[in-house]
């Protein structure tokens, strides 16, 4: 009960922060401009970037696809959900966040940056934010509370652009946090750091899409459809690798590199048999273990990482 009572209080003293941040710059309050802020910018945001999405990535994986599987695959109408509702739910707090970083860079470090080049500057934001996803990614499968929400980003049982999408907002919301404030912090320009943004955002989509190009001669230096499919595969000693998004770097140097040359990535998915509606997967991370069979399962792999693949090598025995 006393925990509670202090993480309501948190939550309380965070919200007034984000609100005391920002009222600079949302005051007097306009329904119109938090309506566009919040609603409308966020919704038009998703609609270009799938429009975009589905221009490139449907014939790609028409022509050079990995699986066959169908066009409109089950869960496309819950992906568009995510892409849209969960950009809005996260988006919220983030928007606050961003007056409050803008009041709070390091003067010092800001103009060591801004005096370099322009292109190192976005190549030392690329490398910065790919360190901090790194880890990011990476806290989300080493912590139970974590995983329940990014477990739903792994559901998915059909691999292909448009499951990038998927993600739960307090799962956005974590990962965006732990890049955008020592982003903000340390004064990288906001165009710099959108640019990273909307870059790391299209790569996101190529390295889940149904494309079987292996691109590996450039081993862990670029990541590739097939590094990040491996990700996504179902066996947990597998998909706690390849954390990285644009470089494999990171996971050559703390342990997590992992791409055969003898095996193919599949049988995506979870074994946690999360709901497949939008709805349902909003709610199912925050349910107790015993109503959510994903948090059971998620316990029992923590206590015997390979208990999937025994399952399995029992059933091709049967």
């Amino acid at each position: 009960m006393i925990r509670r009572i202090m993480l309501v209080g948190v939550l309380v003293v965070f919200a007034a922060a984000y609100y005391m941040a920002m009222m600079r710059w949302t005051w007097p309050w306009r329904p119109a401009t938090w309506i566009y802020y919040f609603v409308q910018y966020p919704i038009r945001h998703a609609a270009k970037a799938l429009f975009l999405g589905a221009l490139v990535f449907v014939p790609l994986e028409l022509f050079a696809r990995r699986h066959d599987k169908a066009l409109l695959r089950p869960g496309i109408v819950t992906d568009v959900l995510h892409a849209t509702m969960s950009i809005i739910l996260a988006g919220i707090p983030l928007y606050f966040l961003a007056g409050l970083i803008s009041q709070a860079s390091l003067d010092v470090s800001a103009d060591f940056i801004t005096s370099q080049p322009r292109w190192l500057q976005l190549v030392e934001a690329m490398f910065l934010r790919e360190f901090l996803v790194y880890w990011a990614h990476r806290t989300t499968h080493m912590i139970p509370v974590l995983w329940r929400f990014h477990e739903v980003h792994h559901s998915s049982p059909d691999l292909d652009w448009l499951s990038a999408v998927r993600r739960h907002p307090v799962d956005l919301l974590w990962v965006t946090l732990f890049l955008v404030v020592p982003l903000g912090l340390t004064g990288f320009q906001a165009v710099d750091v959108a640019f990273v943004y909307v870059a790391s955002e299209a790569w996101a989509f190529y390295i889940h899409s149904n494309t079987r190009w292996r691109f590996h001669f450039f081993g862990p230096v670029l990541v590739s459809a097939e590094y990040h499919h491996w990700h996504h595969v179902s066996a947990r000693e597998d998909h706690d690798k390849n954390y990285g998004e644009f470089t494999g770097i990171f996971d050559v140097l703390f342990g997590t590199y992992l791409l055969p040359a003898d095996r193919r990535p599949d049988d995506y998915g979870t074994d946690g048999n999360l709901p497949n509606g939008f709805v349902d997967q909003m709610v199912a991370p925050f349910l107790p273990a015993r109503r959510n069979p994903s948090l059971r399962s998620l316990s029992s792999r923590r206590r015997n990482p390979s208990l999937r693949s025994s399952m399995r090598a029992a059933e091709r025995e049967r």
